[in-house]
């Protein structure tokens, strides 16, 4: 008996029996052990055992959906769609899923949150059917070291066990909230507001109450998508709503870019997370992963855009054009993936602008300029200065008229606070140089340089101001450099130097 009130089934599992064989070392196949473990999990959250209807008598020769799966499909609470090559290539399979749909679209509750997808392939969105391309499946596979191969996650790999259990225990959690919503409904009584989770998987919006600050999570090319689905439950534990809530058009381009900027307008942060494949080139001639850039760029929005790559990832072996002069520019974060991820959850709870206070037109302005190795030391000393009312500027993105935009922050800022920390004394000395040839209007004062130094101490028994090597009049330290927190009391002294220059 179902756990669902008026349904014989809880949940309608449609695959491809290919991809239930069993492997070498595997004592189950891949659906019977996703079947086995859902089973456990929903019924212990919905407190009650669990009705699935699952095929699982290899069948052959059939080319009409039998009246046994018409009947369990449209007594079905739920249908769980197992994605991969071969169930896409079996017409059976394609039957089979539109009579579910079919039979869908006649409730009266119909409900596009009733369809669940679980990938064990990554396929491109175009490759899908057009009643599964809105919805965002739940990756159960492993992309190889070689970037290109991919396999089913199998429990009985230690590699594979946490990243299955993860992505087991998020569908269970999302499957277990819809059916308690229906018995909800079945009971006739106020359903409560749900919690916030990630059940925006299946294609649902955000709800219209749910205050959680939002990050726009663009989406990636199939290499990345571990790494993408990493992200966003980090985010998603951080109390952070993560959009899309559902798949982007791919039949109007126009449109695609319409949906995308819809969500960027409610963000607090847009991330792509970039690497050495371009995509899909049939929608965009440099691939989607530029469509994508390009529509938040020109855009004009002034939403934060974080772009992140591997720091492994040894550019002149990647050998896709497009994808090399995307990932290459200075502007493209390179920091660890834990310290980015922590990062990029601090930006969304950072209070949106709206909410902060006015600033005065008389506020002092400071550049801190910085490497990218040294970004998060620079971002931690640029919200200090925030905070202490300086008007900072960052550096900015590297595009053609990059140049001139430096020169004009040079020429107009009241100081320049240089990040020395992992970078190499070169760049500490290039910018200096660089800032010096700067032309400033005539009734300004000079420009307060001031170097941050901050960690790591390569060798104790030397100095890294020593290293750098630099005899500049009226240069200022801000030493910060003995510990990984900044150094307060440093950090004031610049402040009452460059306020008492200003008078």
């Amino acid at each position: 008996m179902a756990a669902t009130p008026g349904f014989r089934h809880d949940l309608f599992v449609s695959y491809a029996h290919a991809d239930n064989e069993t492997v070498a070392g595997s004592k189950v196949g891949f659906v019977s052990q996703l079947v086995d473990d859902l089973r456990k999990l929903v019924g212990a959250k919905v407190s009650k055992e669990l009705d699935i209807w699952w095929d699982h008598v290899k069948l052959s020769g059939n080319l009409s959906v039998t009246p046994e799966i018409t009947r369990a499909a449209g007594d079905a609470a739920s249908i769980l769609v197992v994605v991969s090559p071969a169930y896409l290539r079996s017409e059976w399979c394609s039957r089979e899923r539109n009579t579910f749909f079919d039979l869908l679209e006649r409730r009266e509750h119909e409900n596009p949150s009733a369809v669940f997808l679980v990938n064990i392939d990554p396929i491109e969105q175009g490759r899908l059917p057009s009643n599964l391309r809105d919805r965002t499946g739940y990756p159960f596979f492993r992309m190889l070291e070689n970037g290109r191969t991919t396999r089913p996650l199998r429990t009985e790999l230690d590699a594979d066990r946490t990243f299955y259990y993860d992505r087991l225990s998020e569908l269970a959690q999302d499957l277990s909230e819809h059916l308690a919503g229906l018995q909800r409904s079945a009971q006739k009584t106020p359903a409560p507001a749900p919690a916030p989770t990630s059940a925006t998987r299946n294609g649902d919006a955000i709800a219209a109450g749910d205050a959680r600050p939002r990050v726009l999570l663009l989406d990636v090319t199939d290499d990345l998508i571990q790494r993408r689905a990493e992200l966003k439950e980090y985010l998603e534990q951080s109390q952070i709503a993560v959009l899309p809530g559902k798949r982007y058009s791919r039949d109007d381009m126009m449109l695609h870019r319409e949906q995308l900027l819809a969500d960027l307008a409610r963000s607090r942060a847009c991330i792509q997370i970039v690497g050495p494949l371009s995509g899909d080139l049939s929608d965009h001639p440099r691939g989607m992963a530029w469509l994508r850039f390009e529509t938040v760029q020109v855009s004009g929005t002034a939403v934060p855009f974080v772009q992140w790559r591997d720091p492994d990832l040894d550019l002149s072996s990647v050998s896709d054009a497009h994808a090399r002069e995307l990932i290459s520019p200075p502007s493209v974060r390179t920091d660890r993936f834990p310290d980015f991820r922590r990062s990029m959850a601090e930006l969304a709870l950072k209070p949106p602008l709206a909410a902060r206070p006015r600033a005065p037109q008389n506020m002092l302005s400071v550049f801190v300029n910085y490497d990218p190795l040294d970004r998060d030391l620079g971002m931690e000393v640029a919200a200090w200065l925030e905070d202490r009312g300086f008007m900072v500027l960052e550096p900015p993105r590297a595009t053609e008229d990059a140049r001139k935009e430096w020169e004009t922050i040079l020429s107009e800022c009241d100081s320049l606070m240089l990040v020395y920390g992992q970078t190499k004394p070169n760049w500490v000395k290039t910018q200096l140089m660089f800032s010096n040839k700067v032309e400033r209007p005539a009734d300004y004062r000079d420009l307060l340089r001031a170097i941050c130094v901050g960690p790591p101490v390569p060798d104790p028994t030397r100095d890294k101001v020593t290293d750098l090597a630099i005899r500049y009049p009226g240069i200022y330290y801000v030493r910060t450099d003995s510990s990984p927190q900044l150094n307060q009391a440093e950090l004031e002294n610049f402040v009452a130097r460059l306020r008492g220059d200003h008078g």
